[in-house]
Order: structure tokens, then C-alpha cells, then sequence
């Protein structure tokens, strides 16, 4: 998580040095992108970088957190204490279908390339969380899983066929298979907002007769 240097900056700089690292995270997969670069362009060392972020891993996850996904994380903390897991998904890919067209596009357009990039097998044993597949950990990153597994555990699963929680997050990977599909295909055009809706909905139509629990 950023270090308390970070807090004292000046809102002037401290917002060169996240524009800096948007635009290399909006431009570049996430192994690509240059923590020396981000500097440069916020007009710091790369060690004073360090002395802001302990990691790339620290600032990727700050920016999607803090930056993108505060509102999307209050309406969750909003829910009741057992919840309907398809309805948090679909308000989940409604609040990134509304991105498109806003100056996030492109950040919220390389993240979801960076986690299609990925090995889901690989993903799928290692937790699938969000848009941070085959990042390095790190204490932020750790204490946002830590928040997410604990609301996931409020999952109401009386209505649905599960034994493990290994069963739940392959029902969150292929909730996420979708998601990725549609938004990726909407933000590049080849689909329309009412065809990726009704897609999402077609596929998640699936997903829930298949969970389903049959008395």
C-alpha cells in the first residue's frame, strides 16, 4: 500500500504521479510496464518511487481500488449480510459496461487483456480475484483478498448446488470467463452495449440452471 510519504505529497504532485502510472498501465500489459518510466514522466527518481509504492504490484492495485472500483466496492459493503452472488456479478459487469466512453476506458481495456492473458487453470487454483491474475502480491493487494474472500463467505448458497468452496470459485471463474468476454468485446466494438448485455444474460442464464439446486 502506499507509504505515508505518499499522503504528504501535494495533491498537485501526487496527481502527476498517478497520471503518470495510469497512462503506462492504460498502454503497456502489466510485465511490461516500467516502474522508471512512471518516474520520469511524474518527474521523480525511480528510487523516489520507491519511497511512494513499495511495488508496481502496490500502485496497480491502489489505482484499481482507490481509483476504479471505490464505488463498485461501497455498493458491495452496502449488500446484506447473505447475498445473491448473481446479482452482485451483474451489477459488477454493469459498472464496467459504464466505463466505456469515460477517461478510465483505456485503463479498465488493459487490465481486462492482462487477466485474458492468463492461464485460468493456473488462476482457478490460485483464487480468481478481479483483474489481478499472475500479479505479484503485495500488502495491499493481500488486504483487499483478505476483504473479498470474507464477503464471499457471506454467499448465500441455499439455492444453489455447491459442497466446497473450491465449488464457489469455479462458479466465480466462469462468472468472470464471461465478463471478460463481454466487456473485451464491447470496449473494442465488435458488439454493441444491448449485445453484450443480452450475451452476459444468455451465458449467465447457463451458469445458474447448471448451479442450480434441483429438490
Amino acid at each position: 500500500m502506499p507509504t505515508k510519504a505518499f499522503y504528504q505529497l501535494s495533491d498537485e504532485k501526487r496527481k502527476k504521479l498517478l497520471d503518470a502510472a495510469v497512462e503506462e498501465f492504460s498502454t503497456a500489459p502489466y510485465e511490461r510496464v516500467s516502474v522508471f518510466k512512471i518516474a520520469r514522466s511524474a518527474g521523480i527518481s525511480r528510487s523516489g518511487f520507491y519511497y511512494y509504492f513499495s511495488n508496481k504490484s502496490d500502485l496497480y492495485a491502489y489505482i484499481y481500488f482507490e481509483l476504479i472500483q471505490s464505488d463498485f466496492i461501497n455498493y458491495m459493503n452496502s449488500l446484506e449480510e447473505k447475498y445473491d452472488i448473481f446479482r452482485v456479478f451483474e451489477a459488477r459487469f454493469d459498472y464496467y459496461l459504464s466505463i466505456k466512453g469515460t477517461q478510465n476506458e483505456p485503463l479498465i481495456k488493459q487490465m481486462v487483456q492482462n487477466l485474458k492473458s492468463c492461464d485460468l487453470l493456473k488462476v482457478l487454483n490460485e483464487k480468481p480475484i478481479s483483474l489481478f491474475c499472475g500479479i505479484e502480491k503485495s500488502e495491499l493487494l493481500n488486504k483487499r483478498f483478505d476483504t473479498l474472500f470474507s464477503f464471499f463467505d457471506n454467499l448465500d448458497t441455499s439455492t444453489l448446488n455447491v459442497e466446497s468452496k473450491e465449488d464457489i470459485l469455479v462458479l466465480i471463474m466462469l462468472i468472470n470467463t464471461i465478463t471478460l468476454k463481454y466487456v473485451s468485446s464491447y470496449f473494442d466494438g465488435k458488439i454493441t452495449l444491448e449485445q453484450a448485455m443480452l450475451g452476459y444474460k444468455r451465458y449467465e442464464g447457463y451458469i445458474k440452471n447448471g448451479f442450480a439446486r434441483h429438490n
